[in-house]
């Protein structure tokens, strides 16, 4: 005969199971905890304004400072947001199209922007290979 607490014991251990396997499942640990993201940060998600229209979103893999001005090496991605509310909706997408892997802008380049969201880089984004 069962009895409950043992029902209850394997349903904690079961919980406890996908609780500590939990960072390691699913797509991204990206979800979690993340760092409160800059310009400069590795890994920030950007809108920038278009001159002709629209918010291009960029990943900043890299950001340089020199003397004044900040240079960051970022990823673009193809599809431009009508405005920066459609920019953030799209920059939790992670299967976002690459428009190029890795371009150099400046800061002032950049018009006006928003941090939108964080992601951890990649591997490949780490080591500078698209």
């Amino acid at each position: 005969m069962k009895s409950r607490s043992s029902g209850r014991v394997v349903a904690a251990a079961l919980g406890l199971a996908a609780l500590l396997a939990g960072p390691g499942l699913g797509c991204s640990a990206d979800e979690g905890a993340q760092p409160d993201p800059e310009i400069t940060t590795p890994g920030a998600i950007v809108g920038a304004e278009r001159p002709e229209g629209g918010v291009r979103l960029l990943k900043v893999l890299q950001a340089y400072r020199f003397d004044d001005n900040l240079t960051l090496i970022v990823t673009t991605y193809r599809p431009i947001a009508a405005d920066f509310a459609e920019a953030r909706r799209l920059a939790r997408r992670a299967d976002l199209p690459v428009q190029e892997p890795s371009v150099l802008i400046g800061e002032n380049d950049l018009g006006d922007y928003e941090i939108l969201w964080w992601r951890s880089l990649t591997p490949e984004e780490r080591d500078g290979s698209p």
